[in-house]
């Protein structure tokens, strides 16, 4: 015959595992979010830095197309006449 198992401790044995990584994986999340909301530091221009350089370069475009345009304007004005 087969020993007898103490199933309660066997079924103990597996809960503490299961908890034991759980715990594990939310530790190793936490310490992640927190280094990246504390310690993470960025070389170099921030998005927000970025994206308000993109704006003054298209404003710089729009208004370089809006005298190319005028110029044109006043072209055919001067050849209509």
């Amino acid at each position: 015959m087969s020993p007898q198992i103490n199933l309660d401790a066997h079924i103990r044995k597996c809960i503490l595992i299961i908890t034991t990584c759980i715990v594990l994986v939310l530790v190793a999340f936490s310490s992640i979010f927190t280094f990246v909301t504390f310690f993470d530091t960025h070389e170099g221009p921030s998005v927000r830095e970025i994206h308000m350089k993109q704006h003054q370069d298209e404003g710089e475009r729009l208004d370089k197309l809006v005298s190319v345009l005028e110029s044109i304007n006043a072209k055919l004005d001067k050849n209509d006449e």
